[in-house]
């Protein structure tokens, strides 16, 4: 995979190759397609950070929490607050920092309110060397303090944190020593709905828990893909909240035909090499394909258990009298 592409996948993805499972008896089952939207409400108290170390750090809404994203695990610091999309709401801002290769980065986070959850908004990663940084809130403004002393002066530069179309910057010249590499949202952590609302007519399916659909138009421009090397990439966004985009799958193909398969946050995609699972107890089930990354519910059948496998498909299993009745439907990942 191209530079462009690895740039995407930097903040949370790893990747792993495909390989075709064998066929599973199918039931019943099917994909359904539902492209209804649903309104989005914002809502107060504001997100709370609480990072009380570097393994619990949790951003916290009026109706529950969510995992704080850290860049390399770094510690969560400089918790302000400020309008920095302009639409009147005061959004979280904190930063992260880590180290990689000799040089250090730093990640900013924005996050809102969306149905009492918390939700990412944006993020930014920069390489900043060996300055001294900050987040500064004056008012309704949070500004990037950044101090550099390599040239033997220490100045100090105080930019505005500006994010619009999803895209997290600050304004003005960047000050020397500082280097802006990704201003792209993350979207593991992102509002489930406005996402689906993003991705428009390139919606290829629709479900209660996830939606699937087809670039470019949402992440890359038809360029980027083909500078890249990609000659197709489909993704699928997931959540176990109803709100928040809690994991995330890519199918893609490169030019000479070859196909992978990515994955972050609980979305972890699988190889189907099991041919036995219809009949097993639900335990046996976990144990053989791991956590589902995805658990949805039926009025008919009680609890679905979805996997994503690696080829592009859907496993599904529900349990009958405690055993277990499993389906895997093809995904138009291609």
């Amino acid at each position: 995979m191209k530079s462009r592409i690895l740039v995407f996948l930097l903040l949370g993805m790893l990747l792993c190759a495909c390989a075709a499972p064998p066929e599973l008896e199918k039931t019943a089952y099917t994909l359904p397609v539902l492209l209804e939207q649903t309104a989005l409400v914002e809502e107060d108290p504001l997100p709370v950070l609480n990072s009380h170390s570097y393994a619990q750090s949790m951003v916290s809404g009026s109706d529950g929490s969510v995992n704080a994203l850290q860049y390399r695990n770094g510690k969560c610091m400089d918790p302000v607050y400020g309008d920095v999309d302009g639409d009147g709401l005061t959004e979280l801002v904190y930063r992260t920092a880590g180290a990689e290769d000799g040089t250090i980065r730093e990640a900013i986070w924005v996050y809102g309110t969306e149905r009492g959850l918390p939700i990412q908004k944006g993020s930014c990663l920069f390489r900043i060397g060996a300055a001294k940084t900050a987040l500064v809130q004056s008012g309704d403004q949070v500004y990037y303090s950044y101090t550099n002393s390599s040239s033997g002066l220490e100045t100090t530069s105080l930019l505005r944190l500006s994010l619009e179309n999803d895209r997290l910057t600050v304004e003005g010249k960047l000050p020397e020593g500082l280097a802006l590499e990704y201003d792209r949202i993350t979207e593991c952590g992102a509002s489930f709905q406005k996402l689906k609302s993003r991705t428009g007519g390139r919606l290829l399916a629709v479900d209660q828990g996830y939606f699937l659909w087809r670039e470019p138009g949402t992440f890359f421009t038809a360029e980027e893909l083909t500078q890249s090397g990609v000659k197709s990439f489909t993704c699928a966004a997931v959540t176990n909240d109803s709100v928040t985009v809690t994991g995330l799958v890519y199918w893609y193909t490169e030019q000479d035909g070859t196909n992978f398969c990515a994955s972050a946050g609980t979305a972890n995609p699988i190889r189907v090499n099991e041919t036995g699972l219809d009949g097993m107890a639900k335990q046996i089930v976990l144990d053989k394909l791991g956590e589902p990354c995805l658990e949805l519910q039926s009025e008919q059948l009680g609890p679905l258990l979805h996997w994503f496998t690696e080829d592009g498909k859907l496993l599904t299993v529900y349990f009958e009298n405690g055993y277990a009745v499993v389906s895997l439907t093809e995904l138009p990942i291609h």
